[in-house]
Order: structure tokens, then C-alpha cells, then sequence
């Protein structure tokens, strides 16, 4: 506060048990204002006591109506006002996840205490940065040190020398420097679990993700290719029709009269089908090849703006977004078209929440713009002419979901990631019925979020850019880390309450609540579904064998006769595979052709022969894990603008 404004602060709650520097006072009329620099109120239906500290003693009034406040009364307050939660257990009577015993309150005097201690450190701005360099454990996995460093306000002469007090989560508290105070210190649960104490100005925390790769890192077993080089030449069908060097989008997606969702799957699903066909073990590259011209024509619908629903560069916000499509193929009689008129007045998405799944409204752009980004990496590396030439268009789309450079005016720098948190977040403006949601932001598929990052450290790794892979890697690293200690639940897990354990994964994550739910439905089959697609080298990281043993005894349990006709039985057995490539094969092998088909959700983005792949990498299936050679290890070097370039 600079003296121009009255600090006060109002809750919807009846406070009680108010103090002022340790001595109760009793709010209300008639109250004579106190003077002090420390406020404390507790909230009994909230099971809470809150601490206000200001940065030198002022006067404090408080009321006891049915909306409680606190005022500070002294006139041209200039200074600080902090507030901090002292205790979120502080009678045991709030039935949720948040105290040690059920029905009695914590003891977090020694937390409130050493809130006291470090008041007076009152960090007012914060920077993050990352680096990463080759893991020395391991050259196949890159060290990702990602840094936090905070600048305190000028300290008030009444208050004593004290360092920066800040709480570090769950995913940071065994990778990360200083190290958290332990819990006898005090902590306090949160939605995402115990909050610990960290003392410092400045963090650094290690994670690790595997470097850029495009091949799986165990060979492939030769007992399978039969079955690799069969679905991709012969398929499952007599007349071949299956076959998955025959596979094409469908004649809207060709023209990009669809979203740029399920159009991003089609397009990465044909990149990765020419890319193990590719490979020296398979040995069908020719035949792979001509998959390559309509991979280029595809992509190319969504670059150079040919694409029936158009992207357009929005001011607004500084991003790329859909028009959207009212889509009409008069019930198969006609070709398929976009009724609307188009940019920029006939755009049906930006007044439609839901249409292309929030695409106008920032909803999941990382997850459409992930699959883009690989399918382009994927023809870059086959074609390095052709990514030359297209480098600032995809790099438009890279700009949009994680911007490399804080300097560029069109774009915010990384639009989705929640570097303190790790993780991303899918969504956040949205306003479905013209209200923002109490509950915050929210994501639900990790392993779509993961894709995004990984194919961004492909892209840059393809290109010769090393500030677009490392983010990539940054960016892969942290998702990785906070995907599995907030989605990935199993026994033993104190994150979650203990229902969560039994369900062995988290559908959907928000600011303040975890579901077991998705966006689509509340199936079981749903929840784990969502978070392993798409199945790429990159899960490896992602799927972690020791959860896989809780988790797929819960994902079969729940997949039916519906789990398998939408495609939801792929992943199912892709993980399966982790654990028992063979049984897994066997059933693979046992699934209808038309679970891959782009009307299924489930496995539209995946293939027979990307099912094959990954069992036939699994390194159960190998006696030797062998670090096969990068596809794009002779990348060409390209050149890129020295100032961002406008979308146009």
C-alpha cells in the first residue's frame, strides 16, 4: 500500500476468537480500535484461523456481523499487509482431507510460530528459469534444474532481519535446495497434500525427462516383427482395406472441416504409422514414404490457413484460435462444408463455450497444438527442405502453448504451464453459463499435456533450435513429475483421501478439488483412458510400472463391451504391456479394426501397428536395452527470425 487506499478485508464467514498481538479483542459495535501489527481470527465453519501481519503497528476494527471484516485504520497506511493460514484444522469438524485425526483439531502453534518469525521478508516479485543439460546417471534422460528466485520489500525498521518464508509442495519436497523444514516445524494439507515450510530468497529444483527421441529406447523384439510389418502391409481384413500404410484421414479432416483437436490426432497417427515403418528393424521405409505427401498436404491445411475452420490470430489475449465450424454434409449426400462464413464475423466458436472444445476460449491448446507440433517434427525430420521453409508457421502454434521467448510481443511466455505447481493448466477463462468456476483452473489428460511437451523437444531437437528443445524438456520434465504425484494415486498415497488410492487415478485436477471424473463421462475406463493417450516413446517416462500394477487391475475391472467398441481397450492393453507384453499381444491382436477408426475417442489416435510398436519395445520383451540412434540425428541446421514475426 502506498497511503492511497484503507486495507480491509471481508469473508462471507462469522469470525470468532479474534485476537490483536496475542490479547483477544471482541469485534463489533462498540469496539475501540486496537493497535498492533499482528491480526488473528479463526472461522469455525471453516475450520481455520487466518494471521494478518502489517509491516508496522496500525490500528485494527474489526466487525462481528454475518460478513465478517477487519479494517486497518490508520490514516495513509503505507506499507505491507500480509495474510497467511495459520491452521486449516483448528477444530476438527471440517469433514474433509485436512486433518491427521478425523474430528480433532491439529496443534500448528509451531507453524503459526514460525509464520511470526519470517513476517517480516515480504517477497513483492519472482522470477523462474530453467536449465537443462545431459543427466550424469544417465545419457539418456536430461537434468532439468528449474530456478525460483524472489525480490523481498524493503524491511520496516521495526521488524527484525528475516528470511523469505515460502511452502513447497509435494512433487518438490525430495528434489529440491534448501530443503524443506521438516513437518514438526508445521505444515498444513492442501488439496495436492502436505505443504512444507522452505526458508530462502532463491530454490532450485531437479527433475529429469528423457532426451529427444523419436525411436522407443529398447530395440524392437524380432519375435514381433511378423506382426509389425503384417499390420502395416495386410491389416486385419481380406481385401487390406485396414492396412495401416493405407490409412487416410476422412474427407473433412482432409480439409480441415473439423476441430483442430481430433484434426491434430489424425495427422500425429499418420506421422507415427511412417515413422515405425521407418524404422531399420522393420525395414518398410519405401513403402512408409508415400504416406509422406499426404502427411505434407494435411499439414499444410492448418499452416498456410486452407483449412475449412479457420485459426486466426486474436489481440485479446495474443493467440492462436479457432473460428469453428457449422459443419453440414446433408447426412452424407453432400461433400462436407462449414456453413458459416467465417473470420471475422461469422465465427461460431468464440461465442460458444463448448464448440472445438473451448478452442476460442484457450481450452486445451496445448493438447490440439501438441499433435500438430509432432506430425511436423515427425515430416521435419524426413524432409528437413520442407521444415525449413515452414519453421515460423509451426512455430506459431509452439508460440501460442509455450512461447520460448519473453521478448515477443504477439504471445504471453509459456501459456499453460504452472511452473510452481509443475503441471499445466487446460483451462482457466472459460465462463460456461457466463460465470468463471469457483473451483479455479483445471486439466484433465496429463498425457496429452506430456505429448505437447515432448513433441516440442522433438521439434526443437529436429530444427537445430536448442532454446525450443530445452523448453521442451523443461516444460516435459515438471509435467512429468506433477502428473504422477497428483493424477497417479495408488495404495500407500497420503495426497488423496483413501477412495482416491482404490481408484488409482485422478480424472480431472482444479485449483481446489480433485475428481474422479472426466469432462465426458464418470466411468472408470474414462478416467484412466484419458490419462495415457497418446501411447508414444515419450510414456515410457509417463508410465510408471510400479503405479501400472495398481492401476490396470482397476482400469480392466471397468472395461466393457462400450470400453472396447469406443477404443478405450487400446490403452488399456498398451499399459497391460508394461507388465505382460504377451498377454497384452494376444489381446491386441483380438480387438475389432474399427476401435482405431476416428469415430472412437478412444483409439482413433493410435494404430494397430503403434500398439504393436509399444508392445514390442517394452523392455520385458528385450534381454538387452539398447539406446537406439535418434531418427534425427543428421538434423539440419535452420535459421530463424532474430525478431518474433506477426501471425498473419
Amino acid at each position: 500500500y502506498d497511503g492511497s487506499l484503507t486495507p480491509m478485508v471481508t469473508s462471507v464467514l462469522i469470525g470468532s476468537a479474534t485476537e490483536v498481538d496475542g490479547k483477544k479483542v471482541a469485534c463489533g459495535e462498540g469496539m475501540q480500535p486496537v493497535l498492533g501489527s499482528k491480526f488473528r481470527v479463526e472461522f469455525a465453519q471453516a475450520d481455520s484461523a487466518w494471521v494478518a501481519y502489517s509491516s508496522e503497528p496500525v490500528e485494527w476494527d474489526c466487525s462481528a456481523s454475518t460478513k465478517f471484516n477487519f479494517t486497518v485504520l490508520t490514516e495513509k497506511f503505507a506499507g505491507s499487509l500480509r495474510i497467511a493460514l495459520a491452521n486449516n484444522c483448528s477444530t476438527g469438524a471440517d469433514p474433509h482431507h485436512r486433518c491427521s485425526v478425523r474430528g480433532q483439531p491439529d496443534d500448528h502453534s509451531a507453524y503459526e510460530a514460525l509464520l511470526d518469525r519470517h513476517a517480516g521478508a515480504v517477497p513483492v516479485a519472482g522470477v523462474v528459469s530453467h536449465s537443462v543439460a545431459p543427466s550424469p546417471h544417465d545419457a539418456a534422460q536430461a537434468s532439468v534444474e528449474l530456478d525460483f528466485s524472489w525480490s523481498l520489500a524493503p524491511r520496516h525498521a521495526s521488524k527484525e532481519e528475516a528470511s523469505l518464508l515460502m511452502l513447497a509442495m509435494p512433487h518438490q519436497h525430495h528434489n529440491m535446495a534448501p530443503a524443506p523444514l521438516p513437518s514438526s516445524h508445521g505444515m498444513h494439507r492442501t488439496v495436492r497434500g502436505a505443504a512444507l515450510a522452505v526458508v530462502g530468497d532463491s530454490w532450485t529444483v531437479t527433475n529429469t525427462a528423457p532426451m529427444p527421441a523419436f525411436e522407443a529406447a529398447t530395440p524392437i523384439d524380432p519375435a514381433m516383427l511378423p506382426a509389425l510389418r503384417s499390420s502395416l502391409v495386410n491389416g486385419t481384413k481380406k481385401d487390406r482395406s485396414d492396412a495401416d500404410l493405407h490409412f487416410d484421414l476422412p474427407g473433412n479432416f482432409k480439409e480441415g472441416i473439423a476441430d483442430p483437436y481430433f484434426s491434430g490426432k489424425m495427422l500425429s497417427k499418420m506421422a507415427y504409422i511412417a515413422l515405425i515403418a521407418n524404422t531399420s528393424a522393420v525395414g518398410l521405409g519405401k513403402e512408409g514414404a508415400k504416406l509422406l505427401p499426404k502427411l505434407k498436404q494435411y499439414i499444410e491445411v492448418w499452416l498456410h490457413h486452407k483449412s475449412g475452420n479457420a485459426l486466426m490470430f486474436d489481440t485479446s489475449w495474443g493467440g492462436i484460435i479457432s473460428c469453428g465450424c457449422q459443419f453440414d454434409d446433408c447426412e452424407g449426400k453432400c461433400k462436407p462444408t462449414c456453413t458459416n462464413s467465417g473470420p471475422p464475423d461469422g465465427c461460431p466458436a468464440v461465442g460458444d463455450v463448448g464448440m472445438d472444445f473451448g478452442n476460442a476460449w484457450y481450452n486445451d491448446h496445448h493438447f490440439h497444438y501438441g499433435y500438430h507440433i509432432y506430425a511436423y517434427a515427425v515430416l521435419a525430420a524426413f524432409d528437413p527442405e520442407w521444415g525449413a521453409k515452414n519453421l515460423e508457421h509451426i512455430m506459431v502454434m509452439v508460440r501460442d502453448i509455450a512461447n520460448p521467448s519473453k521478448d515477443d510481443p504477439f504471445f504471453p511466455v509459456h501459456r499453460h504451464k504452472d511452473w510452481y505447481m509443475g503441471h499445466s493448466w487446460a483451462s482457466g477463462i472459460a465462463v460456461p453459463g457466463g460465470k468463471p468456476n469457483f473451483l479455479g483452473r483445471n486439466q484433465e489428460s496429463t498425457s496429452e499435456a506430456v505429448n505437447a511437451w515432448y513433441a516440442i523437444s522433438l521439434l526443437g531437437q529436429v530444427v537445430g533450435r536448442d532454446d525450443v528443445r530445452d523448453l521442451g524438456l523443461a516444460l516435459l520434465a515438471t509435467e512429468l513429475k506433477s502428473a504422477k504425484t497428483y493424477w497417479h494415486t495408488a495404495k500407500g498415497s497420503d495426497i488423496y483421501p483413501a477412495p482416491f488410492a482404490a481408484g488409482a487415478a485422478v480424472g480431472m485436477l482444479w485449483s481446489s478439488m480433485a475428481q474422479q471424473q472426466t469432462w465426458f463421462g464418470v466411468q472408470p475406463y474414462y478416467i484412466h483412458g484419458i490419462q495415457m493417450l497418446p501411447v508414444t516413446p515419450a510414456s515410457e517416462a509417463l508410465l510408471e510400472p510400479e503405479w501400472l500394477k495398481t492401476e490396470t487391475p482397476v482400469f480392466a475391472a471397468s472395461c466393457g463391451e462400450v470400453c472396447v467398441t469406443q477404443g478405450w481397450s487400446v490403452p488399456l492393453r498398451l499399459a497391460q504391456a508394461v507388465h505382460d507384453p504377451a498377454a497384452a499381444l494376444a489381446a491386441i491382436k483380438k480387438l475389432p479394426p474399427d476401435v482405431f477408426d476416428s469415430a472412437n475417442a478412444g483409439g482413433n489416435g493410435n494404430s494397430r501397428t503403434g500398439s504393436y510398436y509399444w508392445v514390442a519395445t517394452r523392455p520385458a520383451q528385450a534381454s538387452t536395452a539398447k539406446k537406439l540412434a535418434q531418427h534425427a540425428s543428421s538434423k539440419a541446421k535452420f535459421s530463424y527470425a532474430s525478431k518474433p514475426q506477426a501471425p498473419n
